[in-house]
């Protein structure tokens, strides 16, 4: 039987270990599409940090599973045109701010990335933790990039391992309702 769907996540197996397309994955790709195969990207990240790659395969990806299942899109073969999200398990962006707002008065060392419906920001220090997935530059506060959906909210802590986030962020927010 031959495959109809290629789904193919994109950091640690469709990227480089620099984030990059290879020549050789975007003519697979090409190739597999021509011959007609639908190819969708699965990936953690927003449509919005996906779109450079989705760009270089243009006319090849159809769809974009992201932000770790909890949205799809489609990616139209026009170059210039934004993916039409089809799909949404997001919180609101008041509920995004309100926790930002509880971590940072808790302890100023918190750090953010957020994407919502308006496009994914980052703070300093994130683009160190996920070098391969930012190309922009890091904003002063991520609740300024606004929108009503949120679909990931990135916490980092500048001196805080990870185990103490997981162990730390549930209870800081339970008490700070």
């Amino acid at each position: 039987m031959t495959p109809k769907l290629i789904a193919l996540d994109m950091d640690g197996t469709l990227l480089d270990d620099f984030g990059r397309l290879t020549r050789r994955t975007v003519t697979a790709l090409q190739s597999a599409s021509s011959a007609g195969h639908t190819v969708v990207l699965a990936t953690g990240r927003p449509p919005a940090m996906a779109v450079a790659v989705a760009r270089e395969l243009a006319g090849t990806i159809t769809h974009i599973v992201g932000a770790n299942g909890s949205m799809i899109a489609t990616f139209p073969a026009l170059v210039d045109d934004e993916p039409e999200v089809l799909h949404v398990m997001g919180f609101t962006v008041d509920d995004a701010t309100r926790y930002v707002t509880t971590l940072r008065r808790h302890d100023q060392d918190f750090a953010f990335a957020l994407a919502t419906d308006r496009g994914f920001a980052h703070e300093a220090g994130f683009a160190d933790l996920m070098p391969a997935a930012v190309s922009d530059d890091p904003v002063a506060d991520v609740l300024a990039l606004g929108g009503t959906t949120a679909f990931k909210l990135f916490a980092f802590h500048r001196s805080w391992p990870v185990q103490q986030l997981l162990e730390r962020i549930p209870q800081l927010l339970a008490d700070n309702p």
